[in-house]
């Protein structure tokens, strides 16, 4: 018998159980840092396309068209309460979002900026559902991961007052983001397994929609 151990008793691993040594390890490896530049480029892209849809709402005149001239908006459960500011007060929200963006983009003030952008986004997500896309839902999904994720470290005004060994991110930031667009591809692919995307019908629908050229291949398909 062993020394130090009773008859029938069971010596104790010496650094705990092995979940709890592969728990240890996996917080280890997912606070261990990594280069920073995977964030920067991601900062920069969403930064980018929420100041061009911005822009696109406000030049096309759909402020108008979708929150502020219909009698009667479609609401999300749970924000029923959620109503569009009168007068011009949605136009300033969208020039608003604009410089938020921006500012994410340039990465100044990012985390206020990113914080502020997630909500008066959010905020404009939830007033009428018949405007939803899945497009808008991600990139509101990407915003809060934005929100806690410092991508400001790489590409960014910040970054450029940082040492090297300061570029680097927590490489739980980088799972982060490959796991929410791992999940959107992946349900993305099980809820096209319908008759109607097996037989091509909805790009048929958008090609003839979209001018004599792009029709042609709507016949093709």
């Amino acid at each position: 018998m062993p020394a130090g151990t009773s008859g029938g008793a069971r010596a104790r691993p010496l650094y705990g159980s092995p979940d709890r040594v592969s728990l240890q390890r996996f917080v280890a490896l997912a606070r261990e840092p990594v280069d920073a530049a995977s964030t920067g480029v991601f900062r920069l892209v969403i930064g980018l396309l929420a100041v061009g849809e911005a822009v696109r709402w406000l030049s096309h005149g759909w402020i108008e068209d979708e929150f502020l001239a219909p009698a009667f908006l479609f609401k999300y459960y749970g924000f029923e309460w959620i109503a569009p500011v009168s007068g011009t007060g949605l136009h300033v929200l969208f020039a608003a979002i604009i410089a938020l963006a921006t500012l994410v983009t340039v990465g100044l003030w990012y985390r206020a900026a990113m914080v502020g952008l997630c909500v008066s986004f959010g905020y404009v997500f939830l007033l009428n559902q018949a405007v939803y896309l899945n497009q808008y839902y991600l990139l509101l999904l990407c915003l809060l991961l934005l929100c806690v994720i410092p991508a400001d470290r790489e590409f960014s005004v910040r970054a450029a007052r940082l040492p090297a060994s300061s570029r680097v991110v927590p490489r739980w930031s980088v799972w982060a983001l490959r796991w929410q667009f791992e999940v959107m591809l992946v349900y993305a692919g099980l809820v096209k397994l319908n008759p109607d995307w097996l037989a091509g019908q909805p790009l048929a629908l958008w090609f003839a929609g979209s001018g004599p050229r792009l029709a042609t291949v709507s016949t093709w398909i």
